[in-house]
């Protein structure tokens, strides 16, 4: 779906979820496992996209956390 959104026309595109990676440090997008975590994967999509991620912290604690 990241990759279909660089071929279209559009100027304005919001994706919005959580897509629960953690350990993804969104600052400086420094992953700190495998290259074959899908941690990884994701970072990678969403650059070939030319997508940017704006939240850079977390949004909501649990208890314990």
């Amino acid at each position: 779906m990241l990759a279909n959104l660089s071929t279209q026309n559009a100027a304005d595109v919001a994706i919005m979820g959580d897509f629960n990676h953690p350990e993804i440090d969104w600052e400086s997008v420094i992953i700190e496992k495998n290259i074959n975590h899908s941690s990884q994967h994701s970072t990678d999509a969403i650059r070939d996209a030319y997508l940017y991620q704006h939240v850079t912290q977390p949004t909501r604690y649990r208890h314990g956390q």
